[in-house]
């Protein structure tokens, strides 16, 4: 019984991070901003390209937004937005900004202020 209820209170305690998925064609640039964003407490999953995302969406749970490098393309944005494995995600580039973005970051990308101000939007609570 008092297994039980340490396991409910732990499990009371546990909030669930924003979970992000990271495309950038640049596998340093991308692990990069991956685990910075991961210090700040979010849960990200990285892809290099379309096929990488749309793989891990057929198989996961939708993230609550997604990190386009500018770079990767029009045509990856437009099949990720057009996607019902991505409908209610918000799309943040990286780099130029483009319509039907939900915003951008211009570069070089600061990845201090990048995780600052997802923070504040996605409600990341510092540890």
């Amino acid at each position: 019984m008092l297994d039980r209820n340490i396991d409910e209170t732990l499990d009371e305690s546990r909030t669930s991070l924003p979970h992000a998925m990271l495309i950038d064609h640049d596998a340093r640039e991308r692990e990069h901003l991956a685990s910075c964003l991961r210090i700040g407490g979010f849960e990200v999953v990285v892809a290099s390209d379309l096929d990488d995302a749309m793989g891990y969406l057929s198989l996961h749970s939708r993230p609550d937004f997604a990190l386009i490098d500018s770079a990767s393309g029009e045509e990856l944005f437009e099949q990720l937005r057009s996607s019902d494995a991505c409908a209610g995600m918000k799309f943040i580039g990286l780099g130029e900004s483009r319509s039907g973005l939900d915003r951008s970051f211009a570069r070089p990308i600061n990845a201090e202020q990048l995780v600052d101000e997802l923070s504040r939007e996605f409600g990341v609570v510092a540890v």
